[in-house]
């Protein structure tokens, strides 16, 4: 059949096949607008949830991290001298004890004999406490 067949109508006063398919490209096309309207609006309203819902959020944190710096200022009112305190007195008590190792060290390298017969002497009386205390 030729363009010109298809274009006129059939003899018995229905549509030509290119007149029909034009009619279902048209139909198809509404529907199409149609459904990428309805999705158009469905995006948006989801959107708009999403952008309230992340203001919220937003407000939330913000209250929480004001709270928690609160919360900090008046911990560290209220502990920050005995932090202070308790680190003053660490530092004293490691120096202490390193001031003791170094002097003991020093006494050992100085008399290596009383070193190893203090040595042995406290092994003993360890293990003799630690066997006697096993026994009762």
């Amino acid at each position: 059949m030729s363009e010109e067949a298809n274009d006129r109508t059939a003899d018995n006063g229905e549509p030509s096949a290119t007149e029909r398919a034009k009619g279902r490209l048209d139909a198809a096309r509404e529907r199409f607008e149609g459904v990428a309207g309805n999705l158009g609006g469905r995006l948006h309203a989801v959107s708009e949830k999403a952008r309230g819902r992340g203001a919220r959020l937003g407000r939330q944190g913000a209250r929480i991290g004001k709270r928690a710096a609160e919360t900090a200022a008046r911990l560290n009112a209220r502990y920050g001298d005995r932090a202070e305190h308790l680190k003053d007195g660490y530092g004293k008590a490691r120096e202490r004890a390193e001031r003791w190792g170094d002097d003991l060290f020093d006494a050992v390298r100085e008399h290596p004999g009383r070193g190893v017969l203090a040595a042995v002497t406290i092994g003993f009386l360890l293990g003799w406490l630690l066997r006697h205390r096993d026994q009762d």
